[in-house]
């Protein structure tokens, strides 16, 4: 399948476009995003209190990461079914938040479960690869802080560690950029895996500059949204002091809806970036349409 290249600000009309979509049917997709959220959240019923029962223990670090995975593994058709969401809102047509569950009841979960172990194995392989060039240390060091912390207390970075997390920004941009593509093509092309996994990896190669602006301007707002909730929990905290510490139990709704507010946003941009490079092309406008 033929991908297309973007412009150079694509990425930019990705984000404003996922801001617009919001504003079309916020109960459908912040209702999505609370199920979506709700669901992620469970595996850590588990595994947070095997890590708090034993938390220097390496075989429960690894079993409850283990676990962790293949809870991802099987829960990866319930994000394919949020852009299936996305896709009928942009669409204009009928969806509730119950039907990001809708690969399990089609039979469509075991090919994106598919994709999704694949995705897996080729972005560990990714990272090990530099892990094990560059920042051998760095492993052991992440180890040893997750499972023994006092140990290295006020000890200093290990070698090759920015040059790690520099190699993980790039990695993780680009293979964000095969998922969004890949997941795209299989939920909502009805692509197979490696077809959707070659599509997903020529088109976030062409799309390189976009995705570049893209991030630089999420990191932008970002930083910006921080600074604006920052103050904000500010006055709250210091009219908390007028009025009473009750009031602190406004910041509890306010994170919730930061948080369920950023799904909608996220998968729009996904969705939108699938669409412009991979989706099909969009009719050309009529030619009254045009002049006007």
């Amino acid at each position: 399948m033929t991908t297309r290249v973007a412009g150079a600000f694509a990425g930019i009309e990705w984000l404003k476009n996922a801001i617009g979509l919001i504003g079309r049917r916020p109960g459908a997709l912040i209702g999505a995003g609370a199920l979506m959220l709700a669901v992620f959240l469970m595996p850590s019923l588990v595994t947070v209190p095997m890590q708090m029962m034993a938390p220097n223990n390496m075989a429960v670090f690894f079993g409850t990461l283990a676990l962790s995975m293949i809870a991802g593994l099987l829960l990866a058709p319930v994000t394919a079914g949020y852009l299936q969401v996305i896709d009928k809102v942009a669409r204009d047509e009928s969806v509730r938040a119950i039907d990001i569950f809708g690969l399990y009841r089609n039979g469509g979960a075991g090919r994106i479960i598919g994709l999704a172990i694949v995705m897996l194995i080729a972005i560990v392989a990714l990272f090990a690869i530099v892990l094990g060039v560059v920042g051998a240390g760095v492993w052991q060091w992440y180890i040893t802080m997750a499972t023994q912390p006092q140990s290295v207390a006020g000890a200093g970075l290990p070698a090759g560690f920015f040059t790690v997390i520099a190699l993980c920004v790039v990695l993780g941009m680009f293979t964000g950029g095969v998922s969004a593509l890949a997941y795209g093509q299989v939920a909502l092309a009805d692509r197979g895996i490696l077809g959707a996994l070659g599509d997903g990896v020529a088109g976030t190669l062409k799309n390189v500059v976009a995705l570049v602006v893209l991030l630089t301007t999420s990191v932008v707002l970002g930083i910006l949204a921080a600074i604006v909730i920052g103050i904000c929990f500010a006055l709250l905290g210091l009219l908390s002091k007028l009025v009473g510490a009750w009031l602190m139990v406004l910041v509890i709704p306010l994170y919730l809806a930061l948080m369920l507010a950023m799904y909608p946003l996220m998968f729009g941009v996904m969705y939108y970036f699938w669409r412009d490079v991979c989706g099909h092309a969009r009719p050309s406008a009529p030619m009254g349409q045009a002049i006007a």
